[in-house]
Parts: structure tokens; sequence; C-alpha cells
């Protein structure tokens, strides 16, 4: 049987029809596609995804062992440490919130059985806010004014507020104090606040029991406090404060943070008024009423690392206080600052389970136990 064979010239109007199919069939892949974009392009955008809402609750669990040596006799005892952090801050309903925070701290010297716990209850208040720009708070509130790390001037509420010690660290101290109890009401506006804060006294002594809320030590005089902040030009911030105590003169105040370039930052807080000499407070007790002044300026720098071996952003200050004496100033001000770049290390934990690195062995916590110089547990020192 002979095979077919296509003939060897095709008319006019097949040979169209056949090139209109070819080309239909090499494009087909390509309409394909775009009329795939076309319809991506049609479609609605994708909403974006809601954030992660933090939780209302957040606690933590620290432990600390150390050990002293007697310089009498050399005797060593043993200490341990236990702390309990809880911190909650919830919006519970419209225009209301509540905070609550809460640390205990158990000690050991050298045997179980010889313990000791502090509790602070640092915070317990309400906030209410009926208007974007009013805020109504009442209840056991640890405020503070400034940013100055260490000596603080117009913090005026710091005074007896550390019940347990167990860090010398400036943060830890100004985190872990009591609150005071109060009355506060904010207004706000566009570049600026007025701040009007009442605690009244509530008891004459502080407390020494366990689980004491101590009032004695927050709120043993009525004292008000009147802040105004007004953004007077870009990057200057300053703050006004009128401080008024139970049985002493007012005192004025002032809180000022100007941005000076990209990676500086300076912070000055003053406070004046007539007072008393420290030495007078302290020991003499004589009456030498004057107006005295107590300046502190602070500069911080953020310098970036180019090393992979160092954190990208590091920190380093310095600060000169005017109300220290001679000797102190002087030494402070020849203190060099902690340098910015730091050489690598191994990786330490944070209480709140972020990592940071340290050079070298490990470093103390900021929260690390502290001892005294008998083998005792440091957690009911006070700080006047």
């Amino acid at each position: 049987m002979a095979p077919a064979r296509l003939p060897a010239t095709l008319s006019p109007g097949m040979t169209v029809r056949a090139v209109a199919l070819a080309l239909l069939v090499s494009a087909g892949p390509a309409l394909a596609d775009d009329a795939a974009a076309l319809a991506l392009a049609d479609d609605p955008p994708a909403a974006p995804a809601a954030p992660a809402k933090p939780q209302d609750w957040r606690m933590f669990v620290e432990s600390a062992m150390g050990q002293t040596t007697a310089r009498q006799d050399g005797s060593v005892l043993g200490q341990q440490r236990l702390s309990l952090d809880l911190q909650w801050d919830s919006k519970f309903a419209p225009g209301w919130r509540g905070v609550l925070s809460d640390r205990l701290d158990v000690g050991w010297v050298h045997r179980f059985s010889d313990s000791t716990a502090v509790n602070s209850l640092r915070e317990a208040y309400l906030s209410w806010q009926p208007a974007a720009d009013n805020i109504v708070d009442a209840g056991r509130i640890n405020a503070h004014h400034g940013v100055a790390t260490g000596y603080n001037p117009t913090d005026y509420f710091r005074s007896g507020a550390n019940r347990s010690v167990v860090s010398v660290d400036p943060a830890s101290l100004k985190q872990n104090r009591l609150g005071t109890v109060m009355l506060r009401a904010q207004a706000l506006w566009n570049g600026g606040s007025l701040v009007g804060t009442f605690s009244p006294r509530l008891a004459d002594a502080p407390s020494d029991a366990s689980f004491s809320v101590d009032l004695g030590a927050t709120n043993n005089r009525h004292r008000a406090l009147f802040a105004l902040s007004q953004r007077i030009a870009e990057g200057i911030d300053p703050q006004w404060l009128l401080f008024a105590e139970e049985g002493r003169p007012p005192q004025l105040g002032l809180n000022l943070a100007a941005l000076l370039n990209q990676s500086t930052v300076g912070h000055l807080e003053w406070s004046g008024g007539r007072s008393r000499s420290m030495l007078s407070q302290a020991v003499t007790g004589i009456d030498d009423g004057a107006f005295r002044s107590a300046p502190t300026l602070q500069l911080r720098h953020i310098a970036r690392a180019r090393s992979t071996c160092v954190r990208p952003r590091a920190m380093a200050g310095f600060r000169v206080s005017l109300a220290a004496t001679a000797a102190r100033a002087w030494r402070l001000w020849r203190r060099p600052p902690p340098t910015a770049r730091r050489p690598c290390g191994r990786a330490a934990r944070r209480p709140g389970g972020s990592f940071e690195r340290t050079d070298g062995p490990a470093r103390a916590s900021p929260r690390a136990s502290r001892s005294t110089a008998d083998g005792s547990f440091a957690a009911r020192s006070r700080s006047r």
C-alpha cells in the first residue's frame, strides 16, 4: 500500500489557516500568563496581619548564690537568694486600665532555716481616661521625673522607697523601689502636658514586716507636685516642676533634654530652693537654711560599631553632679566613660529572656545579691 503524501503546494486559503493556527498555538502560554497577571492585579490587596497583642501578665524567677568571708576570723558563710517578680498591666474596660507590680525576695544565710523574706508592692493603681487628652490615676504609683541615672535632684519621690536592695545598679534601684500612694491628673495637648500630683500622709514610720505594704516609708508626710512640659523647639523639651512638702520650703525643678547631634543626647536636671545643708540634715541638726541648688548634667553618646563582634549600638556617658563634694566631683570627672566597643564574648541571659554579649567571665546580674560584712542578707537595707 503506497503511503499518503501531502500535496506539494497548498492553496492560499489553507496557507492562511495554517499560519493562524501556528500563531495561536505559540501565543497560548503568553496569553495565559497575561490573563493570570491581569486577574492578580484586579484582586484586592490582602489585609495586613494584625499585630500580636502583648501579654497582660509577665512573671520571672531569679536565683543567686554566693559566699562571704569574714575579715576577723576568716569564717565563710554561704548565701542564696530566690526572687519572684510579677507584673500585670491591662485595659479591662474602655477608658480603664489596671497596673499591678510586685516582687518577693527570699534569702538564706548559711542554712535554709535562716531565711528572710521581703515583699515589695511596687505599684497598684487604676487609670481612667475620660478623654483622649485627660488621664486620672489613683493608687500606688512609682512616679519619677527626669531621665538622669544615678543621682537625680528632681526625683522627689525617691526618699525611703527602696525596701529590698539586691543590686546597686541605678536602673534596678529605680525600677524595684516602692511607689507612692497618690492621686495624679494629667492634661495633654500638642507638644506639652500638665501633671498635678497629691500624695497624702498615711503612716508615721516604716515597717519591717515581711509582707507589709510599708506606707510609712513612702507616705509619711503630705506632698504635692506640679509638672509643666512644653516643646519650645525641635528636639528641646523642657519640664518645669514645683514641689511642696510638709514641714519644708517648696522647691523648683527643671528637666531639660536636647538632641545635640545624631549620636549625642544631653540631659540637665536642676532643683533649687531653701533647704538645710547635707551636714545639718545628717549630723548636726543646725538650722542653716539657705537657698541651695542641685544640678546634674549628663551626656549620652550612642556609638555605632563596625565590627561584627560588638553590639550594633552601644551607649557610653558621664555625669557631673555639682551638688556633690569637690573630691567626689573630681573623681566623677576623671572617671573614663565605659567603652562603646566590646569584644566578642559569651552570651548571658537577661531576666526577660533576651541575650546580650559579655566579655570574659560572667558578669553579675543587675539584680545580683549583695552581702554585708557580717554575711547577713541585705534585703532589709533602706536608702534615705
